[in-house]
């Protein structure tokens, strides 16, 4: 599975791809699930793209997904330097500061 082709494809700023981003971003979820794919998701400019999702999208669905790829990501002790570094933390602190509604499915 090419992870780093799926996350590129969430650089899609097309309205019109919604489906497919949400598509995306939801296979790279359940992906996430296995240790082994975590470092892919952290390296760069993959980890920024995740990140950028988080700070500027409007889409539940889309943004649900990113935090099931960095709440499975921080169950792997390994991961968790990288997961927290930079303004990672941050960005995820300002997204409830932005009073996004997370409607469970």
């Amino acid at each position: 599975m090419n992870i780093k082709l799926l996350i590129h494809t969430l650089d899609s700023n097309d309205p019109e791809d919604a489906q497919l981003l949400r598509a995306a971003a939801n296979t790279l979820s359940n992906l996430s699930a296995d240790f082994t794919y975590h470092e892919y998701f952290l390296k760069e400019p993959e980890f920024t793209t995740l990140l950028k999702i988080l700070q500027f999208s409007d889409d539940i669905r889309l943004i649900k997904s990113i935090i099931i790829i960095i709440t499975n990501i921080s169950t792997n002790i390994s991961m968790i330097n990288k997961l927290t570094s930079g303004n990672s933390l941050e960005i995820i602190i300002k997204l409830f500061e932005r009073e996004v509604i997370f409607i469970i499915d």
